[in-house]
């Protein structure tokens, strides 16, 4: 009787070690198919519009106008256009 629990609980040790390695096999195959989706999408989207920032700034004691060349730098080479106005309208 001893043998025959062994037995069973080895038996069932190595279905629940298959049944895990199956269900890692699984999970791997669908998040391979939604990477494979995404990028494959991402690749054919169509190229959009620069973004355009406006920069409003005044006369204050933190000098925005002083800070919009490097602000202009920085963000320009990402796809950005920014705009320095210190008027409202």
């Amino acid at each position: 009787m001893e043998r025959l629990l062994k037995y069973q609980n080895s038996k069932s040790r190595k279905n629940d070690g298959q049944q895990n390695l199956f269900e890692m096999k699984k999970l791997f195959i669908v998040l391979f198919s939604i990477c494979s989706i995404v990028t494959t999408l991402a690749q054919n989207a169509p190229k959009g519009r620069r973004l355009q920032l406006l920069f409003l700034g005044d006369k204050g004691h933190h000098k925005p106008f002083d800070r919009y060349p490097a602000l202009q730098s920085a963000i320009g080479v990402k796809g950005m256009n920014i705009t320095y106005t210190e008027n409202l309208k």
